[in-house]
């Protein structure tokens, strides 16, 4: 279940959770991700050269950090190969109000998509994996499988959670 969002008269995303609005209304927090975040982490100035880069978030929220660090990382020619970056979020938003939230940047709403999609598949490939699980949970457990060992040595499958 995804992390419910209101949305204030100015466009700003507010948590009702915190009570506390998302990122400043300022250009709808795009200034603050690139001079607190990426100007704050030395960056890009600071990868350029390097094979390649980690950085660690704690508290993705609406992934304006993430996007505007993806999108300096594209643009720099000096950028490493290989970016990683990986963030965490206890209360994780919808696809649908990380693109309201960027649909103001036109120039991240191409990786906002993106991410979007690939946020799609992940909840996707974890469905199919998990009705695969059941299926065989169930399968497993009918009696003339157990009495003729079809299942072999075989661990049971474990289900894949994921908070949507």
């Amino acid at each position: 279940m995804s992390e419910p969002i209101d949305w204030l008269p100015d466009g700003t995303p507010y948590s009702p959770r915190f009570g506390d609005r998302y990122h400043s209304s300022a250009n709808h927090g795009l200034d603050q991700a690139r001079q607190v975040f990426l100007a704050g982490c030395g960056l890009p100035r600071a990868w350029a050269g390097q094979a390649q880069w980690r950085i660690l978030e704690t508290g993705f929220g609406l992934g304006l950090n993430f996007l505007v660090t993806w999108a300096a990382w594209r643009a720099d020619p000096e950028r490493p190969r290989m970016l990683h970056f990986v963030s965490t979020e206890a209360w994780p938003v919808g696809a649908d109000d990380l693109l309201r939230a960027t649909a103001v940047h036109p120039e991240l709403a191409p990786l906002a998509e993106e991410l979007s999609d690939a946020t799609q598949r992940v909840m996707l490939a974890r469905r199919v994996h998990n009705d695969a699980v059941r299926d065989t949970k169930a399968l497993r457990a009918r009696r003339q499988v157990r009495w003729l060992r079809l299942a072999g040595t075989a661990p049971m499958p474990e289900y894949f959670e994921i908070a949507e």
